[in-house]
């Protein structure tokens, strides 16, 4: 980040490979991160508490918090919105929202600068054999411009949207199934962890504790 606030991003999406939760603090510049493993007991509160500790801060002193809210982990992203409603509701830190999503195709086109210009499509597995897709793009003016509204298609039907031109981001496990897709086509990203809540060129939503709620599609959340 290019600024001096203090800014919390949490994720409860556990779209990062063998993470449950994932959160990350900046202030004054400084990074710091945390995450909780999928085979232990997630405990946002407890994770925070230790960034916050680290940095000689309370959640009070958050002015800015980020929050992914899906789709992904019923549990995880309950737990990180309802956490994330606690600290708006009785604190003064603006709360911004995106999805899980746009977060795929930001970390893919952070490592990877020359995907920028493309139309990246993100992939998370739902169930039933579905996806969650959404088309994002990057334009170095105006950062993330999303071209398409979060929705659950099956294979078939995803691969019926595609382009020559676009290109598939995913987990290695998502991308490993779509094998209609062509392999130069395709970009696995391992890991999404909460540090990526703050890249500068994520186009947030702003909300408020009352309006913030997991993004679920079609009930068809990932497991």
């Amino acid at each position: 980040m290019s600024d001096d606030r203090t800014v919390l991003a949490i994720s409860g999406s556990g779209i990062a490979d063998g993470e449950s939760c994932s959160v990350a603090l900046s202030n004054q510049g400084q990074v710091s991160a945390a995450s909780s493993p999928t085979d232990t007991r997630t405990d946002l509160a407890i994770l925070v508490e230790q960034l916050c500790q680290g940095a000689n801060l309370t959640l009070q002193s958050i002015e800015e918090l980020r929050v992914d809210v899906g789709p992904g982990s019923y549990i995880g992203l309950r737990i990180a919105v309802t956490f994330a409603r606690f600290v708006a509701g009785f604190g003064s830190a603006r709360l911004l929202t995106t999805d899980s999503l746009q977060l795929l195709a930001a970390a893919a086109s952070h490592a990877d600068p020359t995907l920028r210009g493309h139309r990246i499509w993100s992939v998370i597995p739902g169930r039933s054999g579905r996806l969650h897709v959404a088309a994002f793009r990057v334009r170095e003016a105006s950062g993330w411009v999303r071209e398409t509204s979060p929705k659950t298609l099956l294979e078939a039907e995803f691969s019926a949207l595609l382009s020559p031109e676009d290109l598939v981001v995913a987990t290695p496990k998502t991308l490993g199934a779509l094998d209609t897709i062509e392999s130069d086509r395709r970009r696995t990203i391992d890991a999404m962890p909460a540090t990526t809540l703050l890249l500068a060129e994520l186009a947030l939503e702003e909300s408020s504790p009352e309006a913030l709620q997991p993004l679920y599609l079609m009930g068809s959340y990932a497991e």
